[in-house]
């Protein structure tokens, strides 16, 4: 008995303090959908991609052009940095279509931590961290 209570004990302190990061993989040149499906989504206005570049995290900014109002909305159809200037090599293949926001042509310089930014600030969206890997070589031909 005291096993199984033990056990029990263990399983539910290892769930209560796991902080796992939903991550997405994709390959270069594919397509990465973000599905817009959480409280407070429909009033998304954007995207934020958090990365590290020489060992500092650096923060951009996608406004859909669409739903930016005020400031935003000049800022909108590319990512840009906290100041509002235009990131370099950014990939601006970006879209919302409904409730997905769909990033095309993903390249390394995509890999980064992701959320929506919202008009609500005291909503959270989820974060997600997008992997981008190399396709794998053609197998090579069958010898018949």
């Amino acid at each position: 008995m005291k096993t199984i209570f033990l056990t029990l004990f263990f399983v539910l302190i290892s769930y209560a303090t796991c902080d796992s990061e939903l991550v997405s993989y994709v390959f270069e040149g594919d397509a990465f959908k973000y599905h817009l499906d959480f409280v407070g989504a429909e009033k998304a206005f954007g995207l934020q991609k958090r990365y590290y570049e020489n060992d500092k995290e650096k923060k951009i900014f996608f406004y859909f052009c669409d739903k930016a109002k005020g400031e935003y909305k000049k800022k909108c159809g590319s990512w840009v940095d906290e100041k509002g200037n235009k990131a370099k090599n950014a990939n601006n293949n970006v879209t919302l279509k409904g409730k997905e926001v769909i990033l095309s042509k993903v390249t390394e310089k995509d890999y980064g931590f992701y959320t929506a930014v919202l008009e609500d600030k005291k909503l959270e969206s989820p974060n997600f961290r997008l992997a981008v890997n190399k396709k794998p070589p053609p197998p090579p031909p069958s010898k018949n």
